[in-house]
């Protein structure tokens, strides 16, 4: 089976759950492939020998990873300077996806609040295959309080991807 992954972080940030079952699926025989961004979690830089680039694709045996150049605000970022990371990476993944995830037979999306702008317009753009949206947060945990925008643009995003998933797993009730 051809298994994609659209994950926000990805190992070697501590991204135990795309990674570990990228690491598994492989180990079983199913060819995999990552779309995910350059590492920066949790310092909100990009680590030590480590340089944004758009051909940037690394590959095992069965494992491809494809990392998309993003805009990386530090952890103490502006609401602002952190919709801008989500919308880069959207942007960015969205302008790969096609190319890169052609012909996956299922797309397994690691669902944060970040990855909510790529979740709901990647799978449009690989042609329909059944996904699977693994949600971690159901509300923005970051947004300040009172900031009713950056709450409803979260939201929709998220509302659109739920829509459009085959199935749904969730961490807890």
């Amino acid at each position: 089976m051809k298994v994609g992954i659209l994950s926000y972080h990805f190992p070697p940030e501590p991204a135990f759950i795309p990674g570990s079952l990228a690491e598994e699926l492989a180990a079983r025989g199913h060819e995999v492939r990552v779309l995910t961004g350059f590492p920066d979690y949790p310092g909100g830089q990009a680590y030590p020998g480590w340089r944004q680039r758009w051909r940037h694709e690394t590959h095992n045996e069965r494992l491809s990873v494809r990392r998309v150049p993003r805009y990386v605000a530090d952890g103490g970022a502006s609401t602002r300077a952190r919709l801008a990371s989500y919308l880069s990476f959207a942007g960015s993944a969205a302008l790969v996806a096609r190319r890169f995830l052609a012909g996956i037979d299922v797309l397994y999306v690691f669902q944060l609040p970040a990855t909510s702008f790529a979740a709901a317009s990647v799978p449009r753009l690989i042609g329909r295959v059944p996904t699977v949206l693994h949600v971690q947060d159901v509300l923005p945990e970051d947004a300040p309080p009172g900031d009713e925008r950056w709450t409803a643009r979260i939201g929709s995003a998220m509302t659109r991807a739920f829509r459009a998933a085959d199935r749904i797993a969730v961490t807890a009730p």
